[in-house]
């Protein structure tokens, strides 16, 4: 997801009055042993500082700071895959969000890992690494069969600018994990991989390659939700509308790797829409699927993930 930042001065002066945290401890204190939730306001880049964070101020919205390498990039966390069996291990890492730009800068001292059973809600301090750590591996067990982890994160720093030095930090995006059983949800033993299930099309369900089902679940911004109408368009294609047929909300297409390096089958994904969106592809051959949310504000981030196991 990409934020957009302002002068750091002028985003300071929002950011901290609006969270509900208050002022960020020194970078040496304990983390906040949790973080709610946030609805981080999204806004397309601007020509120039001073207008941005005074109209979001007479909106009453929070001007959230995150970035990557530049003061306008994404301070992101990913985690790879999205789906694992239990036993098996998986990835979180995310970029470095350093910058300099002029007499501006932002240096991070430590990354705080919290996590959560659901996106929404309170989201505990799991653990806590050093400027240099952007991975960390975790493993699953037969106990985590049927969990979807949700995990955010919070960069300690220091930031710079013509008044002075601050303890501050930057907030990254939300993502999940979701453990299933070893080998997925294909039944039996012997005989032709038994127990494959079969996808059957409908007008909210889209059948890619004859084998993985594709939904979308939609929510607004005054509250209202539904299910994505569903359009077919190649035997690997197909994309979701909303309220309207003529207005294309979301993509989805399948591709198969089985015979690359990777040996699997991949999802890509994109939307035009910064409405909440979950993403549900589900292999009808093995029962295992995978989940996609973009939070409410938020434009919607290239899905390139390939979690689906071969043949």
């Amino acid at each position: 997801m990409v934020f957009t930042r302002y002068g750091p001065s002028r985003v300071l002066s929002i950011l901290l009055p609006v969270l509900a945290f208050g002022a960020p401890p020194a970078v040496a204190a304990d983390p906040p042993p949790t973080l709610d939730h946030r609805s981080l306001l999204v806004l397309p880049p601007t020509a120039g500082d001073a207008a941005g964070p005074a109209a979001e101020a007479a909106r009453g919205l929070p001007v959230v700071q995150a970035s990557c390498g530049s003061s306008s990039a994404s301070f992101v966390m990913a985690i790879t895959p999205a789906v694992v069996n239990a036993g098996q291990n998986y990835t979180i890492s995310w970029c470095n969000p350093a910058w300099t730009e002029g007499a501006y800068a932002f240096n991070p001292t430590s990354f705080y890992l919290y996590g959560n059973t659901t996106q929404f809600g309170s989201y505990t301090y799991v653990t806590d690494y050093g400027v240099s750590t952007f991975a960390a591996s975790f493993s699953t067990t037969a106990s985590d069969v049927g969990k979807t982890k949700w995990y955010t994160m919070r960069a300690w720093g220091r930031q710079t600018d013509p008044s002075g030095n601050y303890d501050t930090y930057e907030d990254a995006n939300y993502a999940s994990v979701q453990i299933v059983a070893s080998g997925g949800g294909g039944g039996g033993g012997g005989g032709g991989g038994g127990g494959g299930g079969t996808c059957t099309p409908n007008g909210t369900t889209l059948c890619l390659m004859s084998r993985f089902q594709v939904q979308v679940e939609w929510r607004n911004y005054g509250g209202t939700t539904g299910n994505g109408n569903a359009v077919s368009m190649t035997s690997d294609t197909g994309y979701f509308w909303f309220s309207a047929a003529s207005n294309v909300e979301v993509v989805a297409k399948m591709v198969n790797f089985c015979s690359g390096a990777s040996g699997n089958y991949s999802i890509y994904g994109g939307g035009m829409t910064d409405l909440y969106v979950k993403l549900k592809i589900t292999d009808t051959l093995r029962g295992t699927y995978g989940e996609y949310v973009n939070p409410l504000g938020t434009g919607f981030s290239l899905i390139r993930d390939g979690p689906f196991t071969c043949p």
